[in-house]
């Protein structure tokens, strides 16, 4: 029983993108959500320097895993000419995120991790839309295009 558990996990894993997305980005989450906390609790700076920091890491860590986890494109084009791409978008991203992060505090009152939470959430929807379809789109062949 196990054994099928763990096939079908896999089986889910290689055929849906937006499972390995999923993990992609939740590991990306986690590093933000926690170098935001241990930057804000732990060395004292202002919750909205802490943000900025935790999310310019996490966008590495998150650039890298969906280079070659989510979308398997590290065969194709260049790291760099995508990193900057993947980094100008996460700059639109950085603007919403924290947009978002000091509405929730200061305006609604909200816990500044909840705030952050709610933040990358919404920044996640809109970027696998981004990254899927420009940064990583997949390159078509000139079978594709029927030449």
């Amino acid at each position: 029983m196990l054994k099928t558990i763990f096939e079908k996990g896999i089986d889910i894993w290689g055929k849906y993108r937006a499972v390995r997305y999923l993990f992609s980005g939740g590991t990306g989450f986690v590093v933000n959500v926690g170098l935001l906390y241990l930057l804000t609790d732990f060395v004292g700076l202002w919750y909205g320097i802490s943000g900025a920091i935790a999310f310019v890491i996490s966008i590495t860590v998150s650039f890298f895993l969906h280079r070659t986890v989510t979308f398997d494109y590290d065969k194709h084009g260049t790291a760099h000419g995508q990193y900057a791409g993947f980094f100008g978008v996460s700059l639109f991203n950085l603007l919403i995120n924290e947009g978002i992060l000091i509405f929730s505090v200061e305006v609604l009152g909200l816990w500044y991790v909840l705030g952050q939470a709610l933040g990358s959430i919404i920044v996640a929807i809109l970027g696998y839309f981004i990254y899927r379809h420009v940064i990583f789109r997949e390159k078509r062949t000139t079978e594709d295009r029927g030449e």
